[in-house]
């Protein structure tokens, strides 16, 4: 049986980002061989980790990725990787083969589960949108989660999110077992 593993990756941007770095620096307190810290810079990076990393036979049941968000929007590094309007969805198509069956995704960029009107174009980004997309990509076994706030460096911790910033994720549902009993874990 594969030892189960919560992945957490926190973005790298080309430029030196504080809050970033505090983050992960915090994070990596907590690593042990159950919760793995790692950084990237953009799409592949994550791809390659997740992929590293189950060829390692380890069940992936979390991948947290840490980076700067906004309504319906998440940034890693010094791009965009999803936004409510179809940017990044592709990339769950490669990612799912390496994910266990029942697992959770989180978004963990400020607001990212809000609605936010554009200044520069005035579109709505959309991020309840964004969470079913994604969810629709992964499975209905899995869960896609991203806050309703803003994060800020305070609300880690070296075993993981702070219970108030836990609070305030939101989602897909949770998975069901067959006796309707939630099959989700405390995850920190």
């Amino acid at each position: 049986m594969k030892k189960r593993l919560h992945l957490i990756i926190v973005s790298y941007p080309s430029q030196l980002d504080a809050m970033l770095e505090e983050i992960a620096h915090t994070l990596a307190r907590g690593a042990n061989e159950d919760r793995v810290v790692e950084r990237a810079q953009e799409a592949s990076h994550v791809r390659f980790l997740i992929r590293l990393w189950h060829l390692r036979d380890r069940e992936i049941h979390t991948v947290d990725l840490v980076g700067h968000g906004g309504g319906g929007r998440f940034q890693l590094g010094d791009e965009l990787l999803f936004a409510s309007d179809g940017t990044g969805l592709q990339l769950i198509d490669e990612w799912r083969p390496f994910l266990s069956e029942q697992a959770t995704l989180r978004l963990l960029g400020c607001s990212v589960a809000e609605r936010e009107r554009s200044l520069s174009d005035a579109r709505i980004y959309d991020g309840p949108k964004l969470l079913r997309q994604l969810h629709a990509r992964l499975g209905a076994r899995r869960r896609v989660l991203a806050p309703t706030r803003a994060l800020s460096p305070l609300d880690y911790g070296p075993r993981g999110l702070s219970p108030a910033a836990r609070r305030s994720l939101s989602g897909s549902p949770i998975p069901r077992r067959k006796h309707g009993r939630s099959s989700q874990q405390h995850v920190r």
